[in-house]
């Protein structure tokens, strides 16, 4: 059984898609997040996200609330670089 995202990649995603940067189906969240930092949309304020993200799936790692929380803080807040063509 297919489990639900949790709530930082769902977040992840729909911040970007929000702004016609769409998520493709079947892409893996390391692969959207190269594409939009090659797009030079942020630059490394989301590591640790990615690193975190690949830690708990499959590294069985434990979860963090407050971390996570953290997380859905920094996307909610999130400001374009002013030298980047984001339209968010």
């Amino acid at each position: 059984r297919r489990r639900e995202p949790p709530g930082y990649f769902r977040d992840f995603c729909e911040r970007f898609a929000s702004a016609g940067l769409r998520r493709a189906p079947g892409q893996t969240l390391r692969e959207y997040f190269n594409n939009l930092k090659e797009a030079q949309l942020f630059h490394d304020e989301f590591d640790p996200l990615l690193e975190y993200h690949y830690k708990v799936e499959y590294e069985n790692a434990g979860r963090s609330a407050q971390l996570e929380k953290q997380f859905r803080r920094e996307i909610r807040e999130f400001v374009p670089n002013r030298t980047t063509r984001c339209p968010i």
